[in-house]
Parts: structure tokens; sequence; C-alpha cells
């Protein structure tokens, strides 16, 4: 009975961290995205009321090109007496009307954009074309481009689960009275600091008018 017990409670201590490692696990899949975060809808434009049915393109474009784009808008925020919000509507459309050429639309009048996504991470696979396909159609673009560049590396911590033996316990009788110490073996969460690539996306979704 004694060595059933015993096992039982062995058990649970293996099972204990790695439940928690599986839930952990979980709950971070579910969590969104990286660039959904990050997105933020153009002012002034409204959501289509019917989602777009056909093909939803998604292209890449030359980090350089974007910033070109880019720059022209800080240099603007710098330079501006007023909050971004309270622009001439001719000035945000002088900028977007660059953007939209930098992206490679021939006819930036032809199409308008509707939201953007602008952030670092440390993985280079972040841009999933089903999920950025599916929130075009959401947010009823038809059109998805964005281009990404390296930023260094940054420091990163992460934990890990550790398993080692204990032997201030274990000791337990068999059917033959006879005993023997056995290590308890258990795990712990530790800080592992590792040295990782860092990456910029921006994301820009477009639309015809």
């Amino acid at each position: 009975m004694k060595s059933t017990l015993k096992r039982r409670a062995r058990f649970q201590i293996l099972a204990g961290p790695a439940l928690a490692l599986v839930g952990t696990l979980s709950l971070g899949a579910c969590a969104p995205a990286a660039w959904q975060k990050a997105y933020a809808a153009e002012p002034g434009v409204v959501a289509g009321t019917m989602a777009v049915e056909g093909e939803v393109r998604v292209r890449r474009v030359p980090w350089e090109r974007v910033e070109v784009a880019l720059e022209a808008e800080r240099a603007a925020a710098v330079a501006s007496d007023v909050p971004e919000d309270q622009w001439p509507a001719g000035q945000r459309e002088q900028l977007t009307e660059l953007l939209l050429r930098q992206l490679q639309f021939s006819s930036p009048g032809a199409v308008e954009l509707v939201g953007r996504s602008r952030f670092v991470t440390a993985d280079f696979e972040e841009l999933d074309a089903r999920e950025l396909t599916s929130w075009a159609r959401r947010v009823n673009a038809e059109t998805v481009v964005y281009a990404s560049r390296g930023m260094g590396v940054a420091e990163r911590v992460d934990r890990e689960w550790v398993f080692y033996d204990r032997f201030d316990g274990g000791r337990y009788y068999d059917t033959g009275s006879r005993h023997a110490i056995f290590p308890d073996r258990t795990a712990a969460s530790v800080p592992v600091v590792r040295s990782v690539p860092q990456y910029e996306f921006v994301v820009y979704w477009v639309r015809a008018r």
C-alpha cells in the first residue's frame, strides 16, 4: 500500500510541471499574432460592409521602398505643431499617395489604404499568409503588402523545465519487509538567456475604391 502511494506521489510530482507546461503552450497558441496586436485602421476609412469574396493577394516589397514613405511620415510628424489626427486632409492624402506608390501601386488614386501594422519580432516566420488573408476579408481588403528588415540581435529570457533527482526522501518498503531508497524525480522551471535575431515588419491592407 505504501509502495503504491509513494509511486502515485512521484507521478504527481512529475506530471504537475509537465501539465502546467502543456497548459502554457496551449494558451500561447491562442494568443493573437504580433501583427494583429499592432494593427491600426486608417483614420476616416470605414471597413466594408461586405467581405471580399474573390482572391486576396499577399505580396512583398523591398524594405528600401517602404522606408522612403516611413521617413516622409516621420519628418512630417517632427515638423508638425499639431498631432497627426489634426493634420489637414490634404497633407495626409499626400503621404498616403506616396506610401501607395512605394508599395508599387501604379495608380494610387484607384485604391485606398485600409489599415497597417508595424512590429518587431524574433520570429522571421511571423507572417502567415492564411491569417493575413482572413484578416483582409474581415476588413474588406483585397491586397496585403508587407516588408521586413533585420534589426540585429537582442537577448531574450525564456523558461525551461529542468528535471533532477532528489535523495532527501523516496524511502518505501516492499512486501518482503526490505527497504530501499530511490530518488524522487522532480522538475523546476529555470530562466535561460538566449541571443535571438530581431526583425521589423510593416504590413498594409489595401482595397480598390
